[in-house]
């Protein structure tokens, strides 16, 4: 991947793109690349480039799409999207360091073997968010995150979404990097209980209002 713009790789309507031999991505100037699969039976199958390592990329699966990566442990640097009924495995994860995570309209996602999570080094926010009814992102197991740089993590529950922090129970923090904990909008959850036992402090708890570009209910928010 080499240039300033972004390579597409798209599933859609049902369609199948078959990378399974793709094992090696380099990267020369800021190009990016994009996988995207979106509606009922498309897929991206990336087997071998799940095999273990999987830095700087964005990975999208809506409406159904599936994204076949085998099982990779490091997702680093780089962006997962995911909404509705679609499915990837992010069971044997261990290491998303500088990453984001979306999740929407009701898709589920648990990362069952992430216990740390730094964020980048750098002017560059990062996001933990789940969006509307039934969304879920579980991080169940997580009990520390390093905070580095100089930007804001957002770990955001919006319109009924759900977030599951409830192992964290450690933040350290290096430069001036800030953590933002927001919960917009009537059913949507925030669990950080082990970190609410530990003590909070240098942090910034929002659970009310409507913030810009969103359109938020404010009754029955919750933090826990």
């Amino acid at each position: 991947l080499q240039g300033s713009a972004t390579l597409f790789v798209q599933a859609n309507g049902g369609g199948t793109i078959d990378l399974s031999n793709l094992a090696t991505l380099t990267h020369s100037g800021t190009r990016g690349i994009d996988f995207q699969s979106d509606g009922n039976d498309s897929t991206i199958t990336l087997g071998a480039l799940g095999g273990g390592i999987i830095d700087s990329v964005h990975v999208d699966a809506e409406s159904g799409g599936s994204i076949l990566w085998g099982a990779p442990t490091q997702f680093t640097n780089s962006e997962l999207d995911l909404a509705g009924a679609s499915t990837i495995n992010t069971s044997q994860l261990t290491d998303i360091d500088g990453s984001s995570l979306f999740i929407s309209a009701g898709a589920t996602v648990s990362f069952p073997n992430l216990t740390t999570f730094t964020t980048v080094n750098a002017n560059q926010n990062e996001n933990l968010q789940s969006t509307g009814a039934g969304s879920l992102l579980s991080l169940a197991s997580l009990t520390t995150v390093n905070l580095q740089g100089n930007a804001t993590l957002f770990v955001q529950a919006l319109n009924g979404g759900t977030i599951d922090l409830s192992a964290l129970s450690t933040l350290t923090f290096a430069g001036t990097r800030g953590i933002d904990f927001q919960v917009y909008g009537a059913n949507s959850s925030l669990d950080i209980t082990a970190l609410g036992t530990a003590g909070i402090d240098d942090v910034h708890l929002h659970s009310e209002g409507t913030p810009k570009r969103q359109q938020k209910q404010r009754q029955a928010d919750k933090i826990r």
